[in-house]
């Protein structure tokens, strides 16, 4: 009986760090076009959302929120509070994915190298792999 419970409380406390730090936007939706107004309305109003929350992992969701919605233009502003603000690695990633690939944001591998190596500076390793692998296909090209 006392493994069940230590078992159950095992997945409980992982259910609980898996929620700390997410894993990256898999799905990319339809991007649409925001006007100036538009982007700043929904910067303006993550700025004062997110200055409420003061939780980069809070913040992170409402950013992925603005991503889901296909407004890249405004998520890549809010990843990059979120990165520059917080330090926080799961938001620098995902705005370095928007780099690398273009997403809502001009496509700018020296950028996406150096979000990921200082995620990497940071102690993720993922990061590290990537920034390796873009800087590689970069200078193949």
């Amino acid at each position: 009986m006392r493994q069940v419970i230590v078992a159950v409380l095992a997945g409980f406390i992982l259910a609980g760090c898996m929620q700390k730090f997410p894993g990256p936007i898999t799905v990319k939706p339809e991007p649409i076009n925001a006007s100036e107004q538009e982007v700043k309305a929904k910067i303006d109003n993550f700025y004062s959302e997110c200055s409420k929350l003061k939780d980069a992992f809070k913040c992170k969701r409402v950013a992925d929120d603005i991503y889901k919605s296909g407004d890249f233009r405004s998520a890549a502003i809010a990843y990059d509070m979120i990165c520059s603000g917080f330090q926080y690695i799961p938001a620098c990633k995902q705005l370095a994915d928007m780099f690398a690939h273009g997403d809502g944001i001009p496509k700018d591998i020296d950028t996406a190298v150096t979000i990921y190596q200082i995620a990497c500076n940071n102690g993720d390793n993922n990061s590290c792999d990537l920034a390796r692998n873009l800087r590689v296909q970069n200078q193949n090209r």
